[in-house]
């Protein structure tokens, strides 16, 4: 970055002004929602990354488990503006839904009516291309009362395909990722709501 004055600011304004239009916006959130929420942290396992030539997620879910199957859905919203998110849940890891920010954002598939899940497939598109996230995962039935079922914790890399075990299976018209921290603005290449038996 150059230094430059500014006219009529002293040097500590001038440099938190350089950090303000520096940055292209606002610092990354710090979490929230997790304190006291009472959902477990889970762990997000790493079952690789994707292949550009197989952007299917069949393959990507039998890498989750052997018996696990996705809940379609056609229907997903993210973003502040809640914006159709329909290519973070259409079944091709190399299409993206961006929420066009930094955390904290949310996406939230419809899965148009009660089902079984019992886990997601989590696909992050991350600038950088990896660092530390929370995400808090979260059930409703109808759209408006969010009930905390696990809490992702850790660090993600660009890409790379993460399968999510719910501590239990649940019963849910809408699953919601909102993600707290990330070192990018939130993006997914797919949200895929699992039922493993």
């Amino acid at each position: 970055m150059t230094r430059q004055s500014v006219p009529g600011l002293g040097s500590v304004q001038t440099i938190m002004l350089a950090l303000l239009v520096g940055c292209g916006g606002p610092p990354p959130a710090t979490p929230q929602g997790t304190a006291g929420s009472g959902a477990p942290v889970v762990e997000a396992r790493d079952i690789g990354k994707i292949d550009p030539t197989a952007c299917s997620t069949t393959g990507l879910i039998a890498k989750a488990g052997a018996s696990c199957r996705e809940v379609r859905s056609k229907n997903a919203q993210g973003g502040a503006q809640r914006v159709q998110a329909a290519t973070a849940n259409d079944g091709d890891a190399c299409t993206i839904w961006n929420a066009g920010g930094v955390p904290p954002q949310a996406i939230t598939v419809d899965l148009e009516k009660d089902s079984a899940i019992s886990g997601v497939l989590l696909v992050p598109d991350m600038t950088p291309p990896e660092g530390d996230v929370t995400h808090m995962i979260e059930t409703s039935s109808d759209g408006d009362t969010w009930t905390p079922i696990a809490i992702v914790r850790g660090r993600m890399v660009d890409d790379h395909v993460y399968a999510v075990a719910f501590p239990k299976k649940v019963t849910t018209r809408f699953l919601r990722v909102a993600t707290n921290a990330s070192v990018s603005w939130v993006a997914w290449a797919e949200v895929a709501p699992l039922l493993c038996n």
